[in-house]
This record gives structure tokens, sequence and C-alpha cells, in this order.
């Protein structure tokens, strides 16, 4: 089992600014550690499930200049189906069912407000069980997810990483 320790915080911080960064430069980067055991430290963050190393898509960049969060409200018993649908679809991002005021929130990417009024109305209005919708337009970012860091009190600074 691994643990989070201070030297994990410091490669998955290096890893956060460039995901691509040698074991070697992060090991002269933190200094006092090989760049072996970097490297078993980032396997064994990511085969325990703490970290992935994956690419990080910058929308905007791909034309892609409208972010919005969609709040969807479904038949009672079709919120995993319809939760499933909306994540099968093409400018979403992010899905998860909610408890509270709304079954389902969603984030897409598109071009122009007009896709995103055309998804709306033509692709998730249409999925059996959607009854109503909402939607934001994400007017700026402030913190996205890959700016999150390990909080001080984590619980698996506590308690062995599964």
């Amino acid at each position: 089992m691994h643990k989070i320790d201070g030297i994990d915080r410091k490669i998955i911080r290096l890893l956060k600014n460039d995901g691509r960064m040698s074991a070697a430069y992060i090991a002269r980067a933190i200094g006092n550690i090989t760049d072996r055991t970097v490297s078993y430290r980032i396997k064994q963050l990511t085969e325990s499930g703490v970290m992935k190393i994956i690419p990080f898509l910058i929308p905007e960049a791909l034309g892609y200049t409208i972010t919005a969060d969609l709040s969807i409200q479904t038949e009672p018993r079709k919120l995993l189906q319809v939760a499933r649908a909306v994540a099968r679809l093409q400018p979403v991002v992010y899905v998860a069912v909610v408890a509270g005021d709304r079954d389902i929130t969603a984030t897409v990417h598109v071009a122009t407000v007009r896709e995103l009024q055309s998804f709306i109305t033509e692709t998730l209005l249409n999925i059996p069980g959607v009854q109503r919708t909402r939607s934001q337009i994400l007017t700026e970012v402030v913190k996205d997810i890959d700016q999150w860091d390990i909080p001080d009190e984590a619980p698996a600074l506590e308690r062995k990483v599964r």
C-alpha cells in the first residue's frame, strides 16, 4: 500500500506542470532522491488510483469558445438512463447525478451559442426521460480540475490508499 507523503506531493505538483517530465528531471528538482525512486512512486500513485497522467485538452485552442453548465431534470425512473445517454454525447465533457433541485449536471464545450442552443433543443430535449433543462454559459473559469491540489488534511494522509 502507498501512503501520500511530502515527496509524493512534490512529484504530483511537478507532473501537474508537465505530465511528460522525466523521472530524472523530477529527481533533480526535488533533490536527495533517485530517478528510480521517482519512477517507482509515480507507478504507485497511478496504480493505486491516486492520479492519472493524461493529456489535458484546452477547448478554446480547438475553437470551442463556449463552455456551459447544464442542469437536467428527468423523469424519476429514467435518471441513470438519461445520465448515461447524455454522457455519450460529443460536446459533453462531464456528467454527474446530483442530489438537490436538479437530477443531472453536465458540462459541454461548443463553438457558438447557436450550437449550444441547437444541442439543447435538438439533442438533449429529445432524449427519452428528459423533462427540462437549464443552462449557464461560463464567462470565466477561475479554477479548473488541473489546478486542484491535495489538501493538507486529505484523508489519504491519515490512512493507507487503497
